[in-house]
């Protein structure tokens, strides 16, 4: 039986409508790490401003967080940094650890961290978003070296109503911006800490041949290279598995 003195936490602020992240990340954590997680207030309808209103709550939510000694805190929202952009992502993560006093991360920040490591430049990017989010993202990912190569996006204003995608939804979605980028990308993203995308991750890299790389599965191999495990665990798709080889078909 590991003992808490040597038990590691990762700790995840999530806005407060995620029901995603409690419910499938412990599913896959090694048996030494734990979650912790707080929530940051935000308005049901996922817009640029209620996404600012709610970073207001943010750092407060991290600074409550991290009394329960994390060794990483993930700032789990995705459309937070996409409207702020990258030049406001890195001043998050800087006012974040200074909150915590301890390494703390985007989910943006993990998502690129994980795009490199894969070796994926272009990419083709899904999404629940609205296409005003959605546009946000492709404008994000293109800004940091990652050419978008075409997009789809469901549409959803509601936030908690971003975790209601069916996997064969989730799928669809995903076909169509691997489709609209003529199906020559690198890769593909699915973004959104509110989305079981973790569902389809095995299926798609099987039946596109090429990584899938999503919010939650990004930032989940992100926090466990922080706290210094490899990030390589039973979990889905290439990024969490070490990069094994690719079925295409």
């Amino acid at each position: 039986m590991t003992s808490p003195a040597s038990t590691s936490r990762i700790g995840v602020v999530v806005p407060s409508v995620n029901t995603v992240i409690e419910g499938w990340y412990p599913y896959f954590l090694p048996a030494d790490v734990r979650l912790v997680v707080n929530r940051m207030l935000i308005a049901k309808t996922v817009t640029a401003e209620s996404l600012r209103e709610m970073d207001g709550y943010g750092i407060e939510a991290a600074r409550t967080l991290a009394t329960a000694r994390p060794g990483v805190v993930i700032y789990g929202c995705t459309a937070s940094s996409l409207v702020g952009g990258r030049d406001y992502d890195l001043r998050l993560m800087d006012e974040l650890r200074e909150a915590t006093g301890v390494a703390a991360l985007t989910t943006t920040e993990s998502v690129l961290r994980a795009l490199a490591h894969l070796g994926v430049g272009t990419v083709a990017v899904a999404s629940p978003y609205t296409e005003e989010l959605g546009q946000a993202e492709v404008d994000f990912l293109s800004n940091a070296g990652h050419p978008v190569l075409g997009h789809a996006h469901l549409g959803i204003l509601g936030g908690f109503d971003l975790a209601s995608p069916s996997a064969e939804e989730i799928t669809r979605i995903a076909r169509q911006a691997w489709h609209n980028a003529d199906a020559n990308a690198d890769g593909l993203f699915v973004g959104c800490m509110n989305l079981n995308s973790h569902l389809v991750i095995e299926s798609l890299e099987a039946e596109l041949g090429v990584p899938v790389v999503t919010a939650t599965q990004a930032s989940l191999w992100a926090a466990l290279r922080e706290l210094g495990h490899s990030g390589i665990i039973s979990g889905p798709g290439r990024l969490l598995r070490g990069l094994p080889s690719l079925d295409k078909n």
